[in-house]
């Protein structure tokens, strides 16, 4: 069963670029595209994580986060005609701050993530404890549906995978269209060069199990002859998303 993949622009940041790729670019500022992912699945519709909340809170704005009015996640849902209370199921990647930022906006929603992330969420540890703000996921009348480890057939055509690393229950979603499979790893795959050079990402909770999960998501690529959407690669979000998903 095919389901359309449409990206939601939510704005980006200005990044050191060794935060994506260890130990390469330091001291080069790019731009880190923030986005989501709408699945339109023909018994459902699926988001892929919810970008930042509000920008102006003390741990996002230190960021300093750009994103207009027009990238809005609630506005980039009425672009597809769709308000937040029409998303039956959000699966959120991880739990870091620009990733379930604007979950508080889905309560009529079925929310997925695996329970390693959630535990960890709650009790970070300390050099992971940044990414984590718990106003962001711990949100009176969501309850969240966890998974212990990889979920396939979460509808006909749907499948999570677990890929820890970048956090401690990190998981992906690979989506069957009628052009192929896609492949959202969120922050298992920061950018190009994570995915094709093996250039281990600058931040993460595990770096072993980091280079794993890249080359897992690898794997099913070329497996499945499958898309992969790198999360925070502008080069990619300018040129062929843009192209493709037309942004």
């Amino acid at each position: 069963m095919n389901s359309v993949v449409k990206i939601l622009d939510l704005g980006h940041i200005n990044v050191d670029k060794s935060v994506l790729t260890m130990g390469r670019g330091i001291g080069e500022i790019v731009i880190s595209p923030s986005w989501a992912a709408l699945i339109d699945h023909p018994e459902a519709k699926i988001l892929v994580d919810t970008g930042f909340g509000d920008v102006n809170l003390p741990h996002i704005a230190a960021w300093n986060v750009k994103r207009s009015e027009t990238q809005e996640i609630a506005y980039q849902l009425k672009g597809y005609g769709l308000e937040p209370d029409d998303i039956d199921i959000v699966i959120n990647t991880h739990l870091h701050y620009d990733h379930c930022g604007n979950n508080a906006l889905f309560k009529k929603s079925r929310f997925i993530v695996q329970l390693t992330e959630l535990r960890g969420a709650y009790v970070p540890p300390i050099f992971n404890k940044d990414a984590y703000n718990r106003l962001d996921f711990d949100i009176d009348g969501i309850e969240y549906d966890t998974l212990e480890g990889d979920y396939f057939n979460l509808l006909p055509g749907i499948d999570i995978v677990y890929t820890p690393g970048h956090s401690m229950g990190h998981q992906s979603v690979m989506v069957k269209t009628a052009e192929g499979p896609i492949i959202l790893p969120g922050d298992a795959v920061y950018t190009r060069e994570n995915y094709e050079e093996l250039i281990l990402p600058g931040y993460a909770y595990d770096l072993e199990d980091s280079l794993r999960s890249i080359k897992r998501i690898k794997k099913l690529a070329y497996d499945y002859q499958g898309q992969v959407l790198f999360s925070h690669d502008y080069t990619f979000l300018n040129t062929k998303m843009k192209r493709v998903y037309g942004l």
